[in-house]
């Protein structure tokens, strides 16, 4: 089983999409790509301070995963 992966640039825009996350989410790379995230998503925070700590992660390292 592939895992499905997906890479947004700074502005949140889609960079990148493999083929599992084509699968599980429906959608071709193709109509994708350079679209924001909430294109295929619906973000929703478990806490309130967990978007701010989100974005000092991609501040501090350049990455996030969740």
């Amino acid at each position: 089983m592939q895992e499905a992966g997906v890479a947004v640039d700074d502005e949140g825009r889609f960079i990148y999409l493999n083929a599992a996350a084509e699968v599980q989410y429906g959608r071709a790379a193709s109509e994708t790509l350079g679209h924001r995230l909430d294109h295929l998503f619906a973000v929703q925070w478990y806490r309130d301070d967990d978007a701010a700590t989100t974005e000092a992660s991609l501040r501090s390292s350049g990455a996030w995963r969740g």
